[in-house]
């Protein structure tokens, strides 16, 4: 299918990349794939190409992806973004940037995954995970990914802005609707939390929210 790729971008040994949907209805459609800048693919790495939904599969810059990954139909990945050996994604999902998807992880179709977020190993998701946090086992939260946080350059500000707002998501005992407002109220002048309540506002499939019992937000 139609296919366009930037630079410096490094194929490994058994990569698939543009092939038909994995798609009952549109597997012969000719959807376009696009990939940016300097990305790393390696062995045996798989990416699909779009469907009339959503035409074409797009992977931005300087992602890596490792051993047995996969990147379905229609999908939308962001810059900087890792997957770990064996993880996949399902169609029409977005990846923001930055996002950390650890060993063997999925990711069900028509998710949106937030930016910085990182799903852990052997872990799924079948809502929206919302940025900025750690993802465990099946729709659970544990904290926040302040390593990643730091490393994308945050400030202390923004960074506990981040912990202060996810402490009151996840140990309130209160539904999102409740803190949301307060969230805005409080902690609305900073940049990263309108992010955050931005993003619960365009969620479509739900958003992750339960707590998991290591609190990784402390470490």
């Amino acid at each position: 299918g139609p296919f366009e790729a930037g630079e410096n971008n490094d194929f490994g040994i058994g990569c698939v990349v543009g092939e038909r949907a994995q798609h009952l209805l549109h597997a012969d459609f000719p959807g376009g794939l696009s990939l940016g800048d300097g990305n790393t693919f390696r062995e045996n790495v798989t990416i699909h190409r779009g469907t009339p939904d959503g035409q074409t599969t797009r992977i931005g810059n300087h992602n890596f992806l490792m051993t047995n990954t996969h990147v379905a139909h229609d999908c939308t990945v962001g810059d900087r973004c890792v997957f770990a050996n064996g993880a996949v994604i399902g169609g029409h999902v977005t990846l923001g940037d930055g996002v950390f998807l650890s060993g063997n992880t999925g990711v069900h179709q028509n998710c949106h995954i937030g930016r910085l977020a990182m799903i852990s190993a052997c872990s799924s998701a079948t809502k929206d995970v919302p940025p900025f946090a750690i993802h465990e086992g099946r729709n659970t939260l544990i904290g926040v990914n302040l390593i990643g946080m730091k490393r994308a350059g945050m400030t202390a500000l923004q960074i506990n802005a981040i912990r202060q707002a996810y402490r009151l998501l996840l140990n309130s005992g209160q539904m999102a609707s409740a803190v949301l407002p307060r969230l805005e109220r409080e902690l609305g002048h900073i940049d990263v939390v309108q992010e955050l309540l931005k993003f619960f506002q365009a969620a479509k499939r739900g958003v992750c929210l339960t707590r998991g019992r290591r609190h990784h937000s402390e470490s």
